[in-house]
């Protein structure tokens, strides 16, 4: 499920209604997230929801956690990197 727009669409300052329109699907589907597979992820999905939250809401993001989407990006794919190693772990014999 793809929530949040592909990096390459984003570009350095995207229009503000595509952070808007962005922000409100991410706000609808987060309930949907948990709980989640795994305890041990839950931190991690609520860390990437909080985090994408925030950039989309400041539209480009510029705070403590990440400066620009590029930045937000990597450490999403870092975090969804994480919930994978779990979910694998999860499915192996």
């Amino acid at each position: 499920m793809n929530v949040i727009p592909d990096e390459s669409a984003m570009g350095t300052n995207p229009p503000q209604a595509v952070c808007s329109e962005t922000l409100g699907h991410l706000r609808s589907v987060r309930g949907r997230l948990f709980p989640t597979p795994d305890l041990a992820i839950d931190d991690t999905v609520r860390d990437w929801t909080d985090i994408a939250e925030d950039a989309f809401f400041e539209c480009p993001p510029n705070n403590s956690r990440v400066r620009g989407f590029v930045e937000m990006y990597e450490l999403l794919r870092r975090f969804e990197g994480e919930v994978g190693l779990v979910l694998d772990m999860d499915r192996a014999p």
